[in-house]
C-alpha cells in the first residue's frame, strides 16, 4: 500500500499484466466467425484467375472504441480479385492482387466522457504485383 500526499492510500498490483493478456488491459477484442469463400480458374492457356469475398463479425464492442482509435479494425467485408501468368520461361509468372476491404463503422461513448461519442470507421484497398521464377 502507497500513501500519497494527499492522504489517500493507493494498493499497488503485486504482479504486472502485460498489456492484451487475459484480465490486462488491452483492445477488448471478441474471438470472430469467419466465413470465406474463394474461386480459382485455370481453364485459359498460361492464365491462372482468382476471386475471394470473405465476411467476419465485428471484433470491436462498441464499449471499447476509446481504445481501438490506435488500432480500428472494424471492416468485415473483403472483396479479393487476382490473376497469375506464365511469363517467358516455363516456371516464370507474373502476379496480382487487388484487395478491397468496404468501409465500415462502430460507434460507442466515450469511457471518460459520456457525452461524446467515438466513432471508428476503417475501408481499406490493397495492390500487390509480384514475379516469381
Amino acid at each position: 500500500m502507497l500513501e500519497l500526499e494527499s492522504g489517500l492510500t493507493c494498493v499497488a498490483a503485486a504482479r504486472f499484466v502485460p498489456l492484451g493478456y487475459e484480465k490486462g488491459a488491452g483492445f477488448g477484442w471478441k474471438d470472430m466467425n469467419i466465413v470465406k469463400l474463394a474461386v480459382e480458374y485455370k481453364g485459359l492457356p498460361s492464365w491462372i484467375l482468382r476471386g475471394g469475398y470473405s465476411y467476419g463479425t465485428q471484433p470491436i464492442p462498441e464499449e471499447e472504441v476509446l481504445f481501438n482509435i490506435l488500432a480500428p479494425g472494424v471492416v468485415q467485408n473483403h472483396l479479393a480479385l487476382g490473376f497469375s501468368r506464365e511469363v517467358g520461361q516455363q516456371g516464370n509468372q507474373l502476379h496480382f492482387a487487388f484487395n478491397y476491404a468496404f468501409s465500415n463503422t462502430v460507434k460507442g461513448v466515450n469511457p471518460l466522457d459520456n457525452v461524446q461519442e467515438i466513432e471508428l470507421k476503417m475501408q481499406q484497398i490493397d495492390v500487390e504485383v509480384g514475379f516469381s521464377f
